[in-house]
C-alpha cells in the first residue's frame, strides 16, 4: 500500500512539473514563476508589479509576444550558472521584446540565454544584465539591446552574437568583460552618452558587411549633448570600417589601453571638444587622417 501511494504522489509530481504555465494578458499581482512557461502573446506586468523567473525556467515565446513591464513593474530573471534560464523562439520565429519603461521600473537579467528577441529599458528605467548570451535577433534595424532616457543600464560578462546593433541612448551606461560579434551595423552605438558611460575590458570582433563601426559615438537626429566616454582596456579587430568612431559633437572621449588590429580605421573623429588617448595600439589598421 505504501509502495503504492509512493507512485501515486510521484506521477502527480511528474505531471505537474510537465505542465506549462500559458501567459498571456495581465499581470497585476506580484508573480514568480518557474519550468516551463508558454508565452502565447503579449504579457503586460502592471505598474510596480514585479515578475520573477527562477532558475532554470524555460520561455517558449510564440512569434511577436512580448513582456511588458509598465510604469514602473520590475522583471527579474534568476538564472544561474548551472541553471540558466532559456528563453526560445517557437517555430524559429522572432518573438518580441522584454521591456520596462517608466521610473522605478528594473529589468535584471542574470545567466539568461535569449534568441531572436529584445531588450529594452526605456524612460527612467534601469536594467542590470550580466552572464547572459544573446544571439541571432534581426528584425529591420532594431537594436539587440536598446536603452533610451533610461536612468542606467550595467552589462556585464554578456556574449551577444549575430545581431545588428546594440543601441544605448542618453543613458548611462556601464559595460565590461564582454563579447560583442558577428554584428550587422554598429557593434555598440552610443547615443548622447553622458558622464560616467564606460566600455571597459570588451572584445568587438568580425563585423558582417561594409560600413561597421564596432563602436559609435553619435547624437540622435544630430541634436542634444554630445557624448562623453570612456573605452578601456578594450580590443577591436576584424571591423571592416571603424574601430571607435567619434562622432557628431561629441565632448570628451577617453581611449585607454585599447588594441585595434584589422580594421578599416582605427579610431575617426568628426568634431569634438576633447579627446584623450593613452596607450593605444593600432595593428594592421588604414588610419584615418584626421586622428
Amino acid at each position: 500500500m505504501k509502495i503504492r501511494l509512493l507512485i501515486a504522489l510521484l506521477i502527480v509530481f511528474l505531471s505537474k512539473e510537465a505542465i506549462a504555465v500559458t501567459l498571456q494578458g495581465t499581470i497585476s499581482s506580484n508573480l514568480s514563476l518557474s519550468g516551463s512557461v508558454e508565452v502565447i502573446g503579449d504579457v503586460n506586468i502592471s505598474s510596480n508589479v514585479t515578475l520573477i523567473f527562477e532558475e532554470g525556467a524555460i520561455l517558449n515565446l510564440h512569434a511577436g509576444a512580448s513582456l511588458i513591464g509598465n510604469d514602473g513593474a520590475k522583471i527579474t530573471f534568476s538564472g544561474s550558472a548551472s541553471k540558466p534560464i532559456q528563453l526560445n523562439p517557437v517555430d524559429g520565429k522572432n518573438w518580441g521584446k522584454v521591456e520596462v519603461n517608466g521610473s522605478g521600473g528594473h529589468l535584471e537579467v542574470h545567466h539568461v540565454q535569449s534568441g531572436m528577441g529584445q531588450f529594452r529599458i526605456m524612460a527612467n528605467a534601469s536594467a542590470v544584465i550580466e552572464d547572459s548570451y544573446f544571439h541571432d535577433y534581426f528584425q529591420g534595424d532594431n537594436p539587440i539591446i536598446f536603452s533610451e532616457d533610461a536612468s542606467s543600464v550595467d552589462i556585464r560578462r554578456c556574449k551577444i552574437s549575430n545581431y545588428y546593433e546594440v543601441n544605448l541612448v542618453r543613458t548611462l551606461s556601464v559595460v565590461e568583460d564582454c563579447l560583442l560579434q558577428f554584428m550587422t551595423a554598429d557593434g555598440i552605438d552610443f547615443d548622447n552618452s553622458p558622464p560616467g558611460t564606460t566600455l571597459r575590458r570588451s572584445t568587438l570582433q568580425y563585423g558582417r558587411g561594409f560600413n561597421i563601426d564596432a563602436i559609435d559615438f553619435g547624437k540622435v537626429n544630430f541634436t542634444g549633448n554630445g557624448s562623453v566616454a570612456l573605452v578601456d582596456q578594450c580590443i577591436v579587430h576584424d571591423i571592416s570600417d571603424k574601430g571607435v568612431s567619434v562622432g557628431e559633437g561629441a565632448l570628451d572621449v577617453t581611449i585607454h589601453g585599447s588594441v585595434f588590429y584589422n580594421c578599416g580605421a582605427g579610431v575617426a573623429v568628426k568634431t569634438i571638444l576633447l579627446l584623450t588617448f593613452l596607450t593605444i595600439r593600432l595593428l594592421d589598421v588604414k588610419q584615418e587622417s584626421n586622428v
